[in-house]
This record gives structure tokens, C-alpha cells and sequence, in this order.
């Protein structure tokens, strides 16, 4: 590890990067080490949401303070609520309200981030108070919950999401700020990780949550091949979908997905493209056809 860490704040701890890790406690073996170079004294923040985090700071034998949705967390969010335009929440510290926020994010997801923050900036001895401004003004990051543009009255969002729990937490937020639309989840299975089976169900459940789903081909990367027999199936994936009741749709590629999407979208409706690449530029190339139909 190359950090000099005088605070940390540890969110999700979960297996991914499986080009890499061998499982799990190989993952909590690298925040292990990473935990081991915070200096004494120095603030150490951890989700309580996630039970591999908490494994990890409790076995490192140095004090820490806990933030998340958990009951048991030392920081908590309360009064969450979405106003089409804000994310409104109460922070409490060991319940007790510290302040109040507003942001333009979506989702419990970027909640939680706030409560990190909130927590970490705290022990350093900024007042919450002074935090308010930041995250009301805070517009997010490129390939986050991005409003990509609206035509035909059909809004596009891109995001970076790629693991199941992304997946799954992008999926809510966008329906919490959007409710009472239809969604579409357009996913393709890009990463090292999504593109083998190991994600197969955990994707198909995330995924359920939408309305409607377009899964895009495996990527392929010559510098990672995978046998045929750990590769993670799109068909597999419709089909399971299909038995739940969902619209899915296998896409065979960018411009046959933005053709499908194209003619199956009806204004109101949302799409939520999901990839941790380009995806073949397809949030842009939808939002120019769905325009080049209104002219």
C-alpha cells in the first residue's frame, strides 16, 4: 500500500475484482493492511451496513466510529425523503440530531456517503453546520446517477454501476427521485467480475427491481479469457427475468439495443444505463435517435 492515511472512512467491503481477489477475506486481507498503516490517534470511520467492514476494524484492535442505516451504527440518517429535485435527510450522532442536509444526489447509496463524510469531518472538528453548502451544492460525478438529456419525454441516466449491489442500489435511487415511471435497467456485463458466472443470480435479482431490462453481450477482452462454463450467460439471465414476469431483452449489440429501446420506450419512462465502460457510447446514441425522431 502506498497511503499515508491520517483518516479513513471504509464503506462497502464486498467481493469483486475476481481477476484479482481469490474471495472475500483476500479482499478484507488488503483493508486489513490498509487499517494497519493509519497512525494512532487518527479517525477511522466504517460502515455499519456492511459485515465484512466491521470484521475488518474489529480485528484491528484500534478505535472506530460507525455510520450507516444499521440501527447500531453510531451515525445514523433519519427523515430521509426525495423531492423530485433533493435528497432531504437528518443526521444524528448516538441520536442526538446533528444537522440537517439537502442534496441533489440520488439514493440511500449517496446517503450513506454523506454520513461517512459527516463523521469523518466531525472528528477532525469541522462543525456539521459548515457542510451543508458542500452538499447542497455538490452536482455528483461523470458516470454517476448522470442525467445524460431527456427526449420524446423519456429521461437517460448513465452510470457506472457494475457489481450487484451498484446494481441494485442505483436502481432504487433512481426510482425513489422518479417515482411512479417506468424504469429501464440496461446493463452490460463488462467487468472482470460481471463477466463471469460467479454474479449470474446476484445480478438477476438486482436487476428484477426494474420495470423493464436490456442486457447487453459479454465484453470481451482477450487479455482475460474465461472458459465457456464460467462465463456468465445473458440468456440465462433473460430467461430467469422472463419467469419473474419482466420485459427483458438480450441485446446483440449497441445499435440493435438502441433500436430496441427506441421503439419500446413511451414518454415517462426512464433509462438507466449501467456499465463500468462505454457500452459502445449507447446512453448518447439513444438520446440522439430518440431526438432525430421528434424533428
Amino acid at each position: 500500500l502506498h497511503y499515508q492515511p491520517q483518516g479513513v472512512v471504509v464503506n462497502a467491503i464486498e467481493f469483486d475484482h475476481a481477476d484479482i481477489y481469490r474471495d472475500l477475506d483476500h479482499i478484507k486481507q488488503a483493508f486489513a493492511r490498509l487499517l494497519a498503516i493509519v497512525p494512532a490517534g487518527a479517525s477511522i470511520v466504517i460502515c455499519h451496513d456492511f459485515p465484512a467492514a466491521l470484521d475488518v476494524a474489529q480485528a484491528a484492535r484500534k478505535p472506530f466510529t460507525t455510520f450507516g442505516f444499521s440501527a447500531q451504527a453510531d451515525w445514523q440518517a433519519r427523515d430521509v425523503r426525495d423531492d423530485g429535485q433533493q435528497l432531504h435527510f437528518t443526521v444524528t450522532h448516538r441520536q442526538h440530531e446533528i444537522a440537517r442536509f439537502a442534496t441533489p444526489m440520488m439514493g440511500r447509496m449517496n446517503i450513506r456517503n454523506a454520513l461517512g463524510v459527516t463523521a469523518l469531518c466531525c472528528s477532525l472538528g469541522i462543525p456539521a453546520a459548515d457542510l451543508a453548502p458542500g452538499f447542497a451544492t455538490f452536482l455528483g460525478v461523470e458516470r454517476r446517477q448522470e442525467v445524460i438529456g431527456e427526449a420524446r419525454g423519456i429521461t437517460i441516466i448513465d452510470d457506472f454501476a457494475h457489481h450487484p449491489t451498484a446494481v441494485t442500489v442505483t436502481i432504487d435511487a433512481v426510482k425513489m427521485r422518479y417515482p411512479r415511471r417506468r424504469l429501464w435497467a440496461v446493463f452490460e456485463p463488462r467487468s472482470n467480475t460481471c463477466r463471469r458466472r460467479i454474479f449470474q443470480q446476484p445480478l438477476a435479482n438486482a436487476l428484477a427491481r426494474a420495470d423493464g431490462v436490456v442486457i447487453g453481450p459479454v465484453f470481451t477482452k482477450p487479455q482475460d479469457s474465461i472458459a465457456a462454463a464460467e462465463l456468465f450467460s445473458p440468456a440465462e439471465l433473460t430467461a430467469d427475468l422472463q419467469q419473474l414476469g419482466k420485459q427483458t431483452h438480450a441485446g446483440e449489440g449497441t445499435e440493435e439495443m438502441v433500436a430496441f429501446l427506441s421503439k419500446q420506450c413511451r414518454a415517462g419512462d426512464v433509462v438507466l444505463v449501467m456499465s463500468n465502460g462505454a457500452f459502445g457510447g449507447l446512453p448518447r446514441q439513444l438520446l440522439a435517435t430518440l431526438q432525430s425522431s421528434v424533428q
